[in-house]
């Protein structure tokens, strides 16, 4: 099952193969560069001939979502601006240009959307963003100073959440509820090693 086009968030296997109903576009785009990663890591060609019309199809959904005007990709009737759907296009590489990437992610730091990062998760993958598209010191600055931030507030582990305006965020009604060691939280160590060492 697709919604319009869009890749769903989720398939399960379990009890029996079912696709979830939730369709977030932002995660469609994601789509593009996990099948690409998993093609460099395995070389699976039969997989990728059979998912890459998939893929093509997230972008070309994609690119009729650029707001030329405003400079970012839009979302949702209310044509939202997100530091998400910026970071998960210029992953995705809908603009199959290293320039271009750069100049959107450099967009998104000036005009700072008010939809904003607030996870280690979704910083990954901004960071990772502007190591790819060659704005390594960028890169770096944004690291130290929200891994730095959540060091100098007594993390000697990596958080699930973290947001340096609002230290009392919490997506659960409480942040007692939240990790304090958390996996996917520890992008320093995996980006420095894979791209800046």
């Amino acid at each position: 099952m697709k919604l319009m086009g869009v890749q769903p968030y989720r398939l399960h296997a379990e009890p029996k193969y079912q696709v979830d109903d939730t369709a977030l576009f932002d995660y469609s785009l994601f789509f593009v560069s996990i099948l690409y990663d998993y093609y460099m890591e395995t070389k699976d060609e039969e997989t990728r001939k059979d998912l890459t019309p998939t893929a093509y199809r997230q972008i070309e959904l994609a690119v009729r979502d650029m707001d030329e005007e405003k400079g970012f990709f839009v979302s949702g009737k209310e044509r939202q601006i997100s530091w998400a759907a910026q970071v998960w296009m210029v992953l995705a590489d809908v603009f199959g240009d290293k320039a271009r990437n750069a100049q959107l992610l450099e967009h998104t730091i000036v005009i700072d959307p008010k939809i904003r990062m607030v996870t280690p998760y979704m910083y990954h993958h901004f960071i990772e963003a502007l190591v790819q598209n060659d704005r390594k010191e960028v890169a770096l600055s944004f690291m130290r100073a929200y891994w730095g931030e959540m060091v100098k507030d007594g993390a000697d582990t990596f958080w699930e959440l973290y947001d340096p305006a609002d230290k009392n965020i919490a997506p659960y009604g409480s942040k007692m509820v939240n990790s304090y060691c958390h996996a996917w939280s520890c992008s320093p160590s995996y980006i420095i090693r894979k791209y800046l060492v």
